[in-house]
């Protein structure tokens, strides 16, 4: 899933940096040309956590450490410990300090401050740590975090988490990479502002930030001295291939059976549902960032029209695979526009001529309570638009919430019931009379949900039967070619990864 960034409680303002000029695809200098960010992204990393020295293999923290060194993202390492000796320092008239490093140093004289330096190739900052913050960690027994551990070191684990969040935010970090579970447990140890993510989470947030900027990129060295990238349009197809990898099987067969025939309609058909699942992960992107900003009526509007396109194009996806398995079962050709996988009608002439995949939407099954969320939340398009509720808790940030529909509020409620809890699916009560979802949590916990549903139908669509088709070990999963191939599986992986997937 793409996590949520943590909003400041109040604004704040950020020195504008514009990163170093980046490749395009596109003719650089087009008038209606979006900029890069006016600021980069901070990200503070455990060192611990990706490790400089480990060999390299081909994981989300591989692929997180090259994705670092981008020219949008301004990264720094910490360690308890600080620097090992041999770091590389850079010295700036009277200053040194430890490149691409944040350090903390000892107390000062009083006791009161301790100072933090961090640096790059061209900058070296100065600021410090100010407060009681060690001593309220190191006395908070309540915790439950280091239980195992002897008093004393526990209470020198949890100081030690307290602070290293005091640096993140010293440097400006928007996001810390940290395993401390003293960080996530004690909220009081960070002011709202600061993300707090594993190597998954980052890999998420940073590649949709990447995106934001028309980064598409599958792969940088550790050293950022080489990029893999692609088009967007690219991105998204190999993207949707492997989170729909039932479609070698399938969409294969729909071709061959067009070819054969030379009747274009079923590849049509069957390529659209592929086409609307990759267009609904680039609105997913838009969803996510409209989220990811300070909430206002502006960013809630954005958010909820492409929260709208995204469940437009997920039920025309499953419309057109209804399509595909109502020719390929040879059911009437003339009640085509009546095939619908929620639809009661044609449910029941489903179950006559393929009972396995009328089980997969019927029977109380989860494709069934994953159609009626998507459903009744999709036809909210014919009636009354979803509605957004800014919500503020105490003095934390705005937040976006969406009603849910108010005649059809019941049955979403028991299908999310079923499909692990109402929690999961981000409802709250913050009025008493009607249910509220944050759209994220949603569109997270409906999306994939989706792609298995796509997946199974696409499994159980006898598309062998058609005419002209014989499939092939090597027809039913992607291409076997060399790195180079954009389906190569460490592309593929990437992408997923990046995707939050």
């Amino acid at each position: 899933m793409i996590p949520r960034m943590e909003m400041p409680r109040s604004a704040s303002r950020r020195r504008p940096e514009w990163p170093e000029p980046v490749d395009r695809h596109s003719a650089a200098g087009a008038l209606f040309e979006e900029r890069p960010p006016l600021r980069k992204l901070t990200v503070l990393v455990d060192v611990d956590v990706l490790d400089l020295n480990e060999p390299p293999e081909w994981d989300q923290s591989l692929i997180l450490k090259g994705l670092l060194t981008h020219s949008c993202i301004a990264r720094y390492w910490y360690a308890d410990e600080g620097p090992p000796a041999d770091a590389p320092r850079v010295s700036l008239e009277l200053w040194t300090a430890v490149k691409d490093w944040a350090v903390l140093g000892k107390r000062d004289e009083d006791g009161f401050a301790r100072p933090v330096s961090y640096a790059n190739d061209h900058q070296i900052h100065r600021g410090a740590v100010v407060g009681n913050v060690a001593e309220v960690a190191r006395s908070d027994t309540r915790a439950k975090s280091y239980r195992q551990l002897s008093p004393e070191k526990a209470a020198e684990k949890r100081e030690a988490d307290a602070l290293a969040v005091r640096v993140a935010e010293v440097i400006g970090a928007d996001i810390f990479v940290t395993r401390r579970s003293y960080v996530r447990e004690s909220k009081w140890a960070r002011n709202s502002g600061l993300t707090i993510c594993d190597v998954d989470e980052c890999l998420a947030l940073v590649g949709l930030y990447l995106r934001s900027q028309h980064e598409h990129l599958y792969w940088r060295s550790p050293d950022g001295r080489g990029t893999c990238q692609m088009n967007r349009g690219l991105f998204f197809w190999v993207g949707t291939r492997e989170l729909v990898p039932s479609a070698w099987r399938w969409f294969y067969a729909c071709m061959q059976h067009s070819v054969g025939t030379g009747n274009d309609a079923l590849s049509y058909l069957g390529g659209s549902v592929l086409q609307r699942v990759e267009r609904a992960l680039q609105t997913r992107d838009d969803v996510h960032r409209a989220l990811n900003q300070p909430q206002n009526n502006d960013t809630a509007d954005a958010a909820l029209a492409s929260l709208d396109t995204v469940l437009l194009l997920l039920v025309g996806a499953l419309d057109a695979a209804a399509r595909v398995a109502h020719t390929v079962l040879a059911m009437d050709p003339d009640k085509l526009y009546t095939a619908a996988w929620q639809q009661k009608s044609w449910q029941k002439e489903l179950k006559k001529v393929c009972p396995k995949l009328a089980a997969l939407v019927t029977n109380d099954s989860p494709g069934q309570h994953v159609l009626t969320i998507l459903k009744h939340l999709r036809n909210s398009v014919h009636g009354s638009a979803l509605q957004a509720l800014g919500f503020r808790k105490g003095i934390e940030p705005l937040q976006t919430l969406l009603g849910l529909p108010e005649a059809e509020v019941a049955e979403i409620r028991a299908a999310m019931r079923v499909l692990g809890g109402e929690r999961l699916w981000g409802v709250s009560h913050v009025l008493p009379d009607r249910p509220h979802v944050d759209p994220g949590i949603l569109l997270e916990r409906l999306f994939p949900l989706v792609l298995e549903l796509i997946n199974g139908l696409m499994d159980e669509t006898p598309v062998e039967n058609l005419s002209h088709v014989t499939i092939r070990p090597e027809n039913t999963k992607p291409p076997e070619k060399g790195p180079d191939d954009p389906f190569h599986e460490r592309t593929r992986l990437s992408i997923r990864w990046q995707l939050g997937f």
